[in-house]
This record gives C-alpha cells, sequence and structure tokens, in this order.
C-alpha cells in the first residue's frame, strides 16, 4: 500500500497521466537526523542503513531505524571489504576497504559492532549479544570485527594478556586459534566456506604457525591462500638459501627465492623461482619449468592459456603457452580477453609503442592514450593511438578510424559490439560518435559519460543540455546516473532549491521524480555511498537525509520505488516530452 506523501502522490498522477500505471513509492525512515558525532555506515548490497549516534549518555547503534542495546561506548573497531563504487553506483570488481563502528556482511543482510559496558566489552551481532569478556588492560579489547565471505560467520580479534599486543581470533564468538602475537587477520577461499590464519607465537614472533579450519595444519607458510575451488592450501615456506611452494604442506618446486604464486581458474600453480644466489629467474607451471627470465605471469579467464613476460638485458617478451613472441623493449598491460581468445599487451621499441594481439603488433605509434578497454564478454577491445593528444585514432579490433583532432569518454558496449567517443570537429564542436558514424547534433562543450545498459541494447551519452537516448536527442537539465542491472530502467539526478534556499538532490527514474534529499553532506563511513541500487526484487532503493526544518537536515531516509512492468525506459523514451526528467530542475 502507497504512502500519501506529497511525492507519491504528484509521481503517481503523472504517471497515470502518461500511461494509466502507478509507480509505487515506499518511504522509511532508517536513522536519525545528522549532528556532529553521528556516524552512518551503508552496507555493501542492499542498501541498509546503520547509524552510530548518542541517547541519554549512552552510544547507541540503529540499523534500519531499529535500535540495538544501549552500550556505554562503542568501538572503532569494525571493517570489512566492498566493492568499489563508482560514479553511476554500480559496482565495480576493483576492491575497497573501509574501516568503522559497525560491520556488515558482504551481502548486507547482517551486521555487527563491539563495545564497552562497564568493565566489560560486548559484541553484538544481529542485534544479539554473542561476545562478553572483560576489558584488556590496556588497547582495546575487541578488533577487526569481520564477516566471511559467504556472509555465515562472524570474525573478530580478542586481545589476550599473553603479551602487550596478543589477541586469539573468534569465530561467532568462540575461540577458534590459540593466542598470537600481532592482529593479523585470516584468509578465505573464494566461496567463504574456509578460512586460514598464519601467525606467530606471543612474544616468539620466529616460532610461526598455521591454521587451517580451526585445525594447526603441521606446517607453516607465507602468502597462504586457497585454489579456486577451496580444496588445496598454497603457500611459500622456508628461508634463503631455499624457499619452497607448498601445496598443503608438500613441497611443489623450490629455489633461492620464491615469489608468491599465481593460481589459475583452473587450479594450475605458476611459480616465479629465483634459483640461486646470481638471480636467474624460471617460471615453473605446477612443477615443470616453461620459462627463463619471467618476470609476470597471467592466466586466461578459462584456465587453459597463461603468458608470461620476460626480460633480460633491457630486452623483454611474453611467452605464450611456451611460445616465445618478439624482443621489444617494456611490456605492459598484459590481458586476456575475457573468452580467453586473444591475448593483448603494449610493448615499446624506443619512442614508437605497438598494441599487440596474439603475436601481431599494430603499425605503432607515438602516443597510446586510451589504453586497451575490453568488453565483458567476447573478445573485442578499444584503444586511441596516434602522433599527439590531439592527432588519434580510434582502433576497434582490426578497425582503425580516420585521425580526430580530440577524443574523449572512449566506451565499449559490455558485448562489445558498439563503441561511443566524443570528437573534436574542425568547426571546434563536439560530435558523438557511435560505431564510427557521427550521431546527434553538435554540441559547444565536451560531452560526459557514455552509459551503456548491461544488455547493450541501450545508450545514454549526454550533449550540451540534452541526453542522446539511443536514437534521438533529448532536451534533460539533470546529470545521467546509469542503467539498472536489468536494464529496463536509467537514473538521473537533479538540483533543485528547497525550503530556505536549501539545495536538494532529485532522483528520476525513467523521467519520473522518485525522491528528494538534502544535498547537505553527512558523516558516512565509506567516502562517497552511492545513492541508489537495484533490488533483486526489481525494486530501485534510494538513500539520503531527508529535508530538516528551517534548512536543517531530517532524519536519514530510504525509498523504495517499484515500476510497472510496462513503466521502463523503452516507454519513457517512446512518449519523453511528459515526463518530470526533461523539465528543468535548477541546472545539473
Amino acid at each position: 500500500m502507497k504512502r500519501t506523501t506529497l511525492l507519491t502522490l504528484l509521481v503517481s498522477a503523472s504517471c497515470a497521466c502518461a500511461f494509466g500505471a502507478d509507480v509505487k513509492i515506499e518511504e522509511k525512515i532508517v536513522g536519525p537526523a545528522f549532528t556532529p558525532g553521528v556516524v552512518y555506515t551503508l552496507s555493501p548490497k542492499g542498501m541498509h542503513v546503520a547509524t552510530t549516534h548518542g541517547r541519554d549518555g549512552k552510544t547507541l547503534v540503529t540499523v534500519d531505524g531499529v535500535d540495538g542495546p544501549m552500550i556505554d561506548a562503542i568501538y572503532n573497531a569494525a571493517f570489512g571489504t566492498t566493492v568499489k563504487i563508482s560514479e553511476d553506483g554500480y559496482y565495480t570488481r576493483t576492491e575497497q576497504k573501509w574501516t568503522g563502528p559497525v560491520a556488515f556482511s558482504p551481502d548486507g543482510n547482517r551486521h555487527a559492532y563491539a563495545g564497552q559496558v562497564g568493565k566489560e566489552a560486548v559484541v553484538i551481532l544481529d542485534g544479539k549479544e554473542i561476545f562478553r569478556a572483560p576489558l584488556a588492560t590496556r588497547g582495546q579489547t575487541v578488533e577487526g570485527l569481520h564477516f566471511s565471505s559467504d556472509s555465515k560467520h562472524l570474525f573478530f580479534l580478542h586481545r589476550t594478556a599473553d603479551s602487550h599486543q596478543s589477541f586469539r581470533l573468534m569465530m561467532d564468538g568462540q575461540a577458534v586459534t590459540p593466542p598470537f602475537e600481532g592482529s593479523t587477520l585470516p584468509f578465505f577461499s573464494d566461496d567463504g566456506a574456509r578460512w586460514g590464519l598464519l601467525a606467530s607465537k606471543p612474544k616468539m614472533v620466529n616460532h610461526k604457525f598455521l591454521i587451517i579450519d580451526g585445525v594447526d595444519a603441521g606446517y607453516v607458510g607465507e602468502h597462504a591462500q586457497f585454489t579456486p575451488d577451496g580444496k588445496r592450501v598454497v603457500c611459500v615456506s622456508g628461508q634463503r638459501p631455499k624457499r619452497s611452494v607448498l601445496v598443503d604442506g608438500k613441497e611443489l618446486v623450490s629455489g633461492y627465492y620464491v615469489e608468491k604464486p599465481a593460481i589459475s581458474p583452473t587450479g594450475d600453480i605458476a611459480s616465479i623461482v629465483t634459483i640461486n644466489a646470481d638471480g636467474h629467474r624460471k617460471l615453473f607451471i605446477n612443477d615443470k619449468p616453461v620459462a627463463d627470465n619471467a618476470g609476470t605471469v597471467v592466466f586466461s579467464p578459462d584456465g587453459k592459456h597463461w603468458a608470461a613476460v620476460c626480460g633480460l638485458n633491457q630486452k623483454a617478451w611474453v611467452i605464450v603457452d611456451g611460445q616465445k613472441q618478439k624482443e621489444y623493449g617494456p611490456i605492459q598491460n598484459v590481458t586476456f580477453t575475457p573468452d580467453s581468445s586473444k591475448l593483448v599487451s603494449v610493448a615499446s621499441i624506443g619512442d614508437t609503442n605497438y598494441v599487440v594481439v596474439n603475436g601481431k603488433e599494430d603499425e605503432g605509434n607515438k602516443l597510446i592514450h586510451y589504453r586497451p578497454i575490453f568488453s565483458q564478454t567476447g573478445n573485442a577491445f578499444i584503444y586511441t593511438a596516434g602522433l599527439m593528444m590531439h592527432r588519434l585514432k580510434v582502433h576497434y579490433n582490426d578497425r582503425v578510424e580516420p585521425e580526430c583532432l580530440a577524443i574523449s569518454h572512449l566506451t565499449l558496449s559490455p558485448d562489445g559490439t558498439r563503441w561511443v567517443y566524443y570528437r573534436r570537429s574542425a568547426d571546434n564542436t563536439t560530435r558523438l560518435m557511435v560505431n564510427g558514424k557521427e550521431t546527434g547534433p553538435p554540441a559547444m562543450t565536451q560531452g560526459g559519460p557514455v552509459h551503456f545498459s548491461a544488455d547493450s541494447k541501450h545508450i545514454v551519452a549526454p550533449l550540451h543540455q540534452a541526453f542522446w537516448c539511443d536514437d534521438q536527442s533529448i532536451a534533460v537539465a539533470n546529470t545521467p546516473l546509469g542503467f539498472t542491472p536489468d536494464s529496463n530502467h536509467f537514473i538521473w539526478r537533479g538540483r533543485e532549491s528547497g525550503p530556505n534556499n536549501v539545495m536538494l538532490n532529485t532522483y528520476f527514474l525513467n523521467g519520473d521524480l522518485v525522491a528528494k534529499f538534502s544535498s547537505r553532506g553527512v558523516q558516512w563511513v565509506s567516502a562517497v555511498p552511492k545513492a541508489w541500487e537495484q533490488q533483486p526484487d526489481g525494486t530501485i532503493v534510494f538513500v539520503g537525509p531527508d529535508i530538516g526544518l528551517v534548512g536543517g537536515l531530517g532524519p536519514m531516509k530510504r525509498i523504495t520505488v517499484t515500476s510497472a512492468r510496462d513503466r521502463n525506459y523503452t516507454a519513457w523514451l517512446a512518449n519523453p516530452v511528459q515526463n518530470d526528467a526533461t523539465k528543468k530542475q535548477g541546472g545539473q
């Protein structure tokens, strides 16, 4: 049932007028208003909000509007790993670590925090106490709160009295290791089902032990990691002049020095071994030597191929599956395409740079501006190269486009079939290029980030006071944020003046105004949290501070938008003039 807010009524009326279908908007207060000392944490997924704030001289954590137990003080003990948030609100593959008072699980559904109650430390998991112990005589009693990568278990460090800096690893409130020196954290298998910890005995830093799934492994090793299937443990053990790669404690290869092994998606182990003190290096795949003078090695996504960058006497070359390619100077950006069919690298001879594909080089250029950008599937890639910044050509696979005065915002669709960029024309206007053809009207200003839908069927590219949407120019005075992962909806952000001249951030879904938040800053654990996310059920959630009294900040608000099936980006594009996003909202 819809909330009868003014915002809901306005949006519903707009949608009913245009298409005869409602957009359902539900609002929920998920945290108190910001005041100095209040800290918000946004979950990695799910748009859940944890607020740490004071009340009646105590500390309180509120999660999605639900208060936890009162405690005397909270520790800044939690940390988590989330994916780096890009400007459009999507997840990217780059990991970003954060620290703060509240830990969220990777799936966003669980939370935990630690603090002090009287003379004891407590840990709260999902609103319930799971651990209590006397306060440590020095330092913070509980540190390193974090969840396993499968979100099933909470791990943290409990300080012990065995040394000035000793801890036990706790899982779900129970000790799973003996005391160890230093705040060492566990490592996990890809699926999160297994864990391990390498640590030193208290006051005996040279006496190490390795725990795997709560049991002493009987051997020790650095750089410990699980194979992708989680079945084996790979590590490096020993001291010079003999160090070894161990697999489940058994020696695989050895030498004077061994770097951290690389493991393929299928479990093959690549080890670069310095054979002796003269520095000679050899690459092993499992226990077989396959290349000399190796520096780095990469595996293809399917695990069937490998490529090593080797070098000697200021020369470098790539060996692919045992076959040596041409010698160059430096070789960089060695990457397999997502389908594993092509190996692409950037190599140099003197002042000339080449993009090399499966051993075949391009014509060579003084400058490679945009280094190869790859599609998310298949084997398409794109880059720009030329004599200088204002004399570049776009290379799309084997196709080379005419030289341009300037190129910006080069973008490849997820499936690799479409490519977009802006170029500067002789008349000093900016032209949008789609698959090598001029598209849309000329603009007097530089374009902005280009957005493809996940299915690669739709495109939104900013022009001057307009967007190029698929195949038409539409006047929109807002900032494009991106398509939802299901490719059905597009999000814009606008700005308008609110009560007491406070600027507001306004959000539009397929052209309809669905959310308003104060643009005034609040204190988040993540520096730039995303403002929206599509949920598994298809709804889109927005989070931000409400508008307070006399220009102040109101409580933290979560808005859930459910759009009718026939109310999507394609429907908006067929009749955009009747929608809010085509009306001025105070500029970008």
